[in-house]
């Protein structure tokens, strides 16, 4: 995964739009853990969760309120600056 997350970041850089995108990647907790999604147990409720959006979230920062998936789809990033 971090050789092609640098790839991906290289080439936003490469284009030059590196600082105007927000790169976000997340997770489920896939197969490692069946049937965990459907209980409260932490292999339930917690997966990660990354930003990188410059000029907005501040490099190696963390945040350890709790956030929804659904969240995301309904914020306008766009108004985010």
């Amino acid at each position: 995964m971090d050789g092609v997350i640098g790839r991906v970041l290289a080439e936003l850089d490469d284009q030059g739009v590196a600082d105007n995108t927000m790169v976000v990647f997340l997770s489920d907790n896939g197969r490692p853990f069946p049937r965990c999604k459907t209980t409260l147990y932490d292999s339930g409720i917690k997966t990660p969760l990354l930003v990188r959006f410059p000029g907005v979230v501040a490099p190696g920062s963390t945040c350890r309120s709790m956030s929804v998936r659904s969240t995301w789809h309904r914020r306008s990033w766009t108004s985010a600056r």
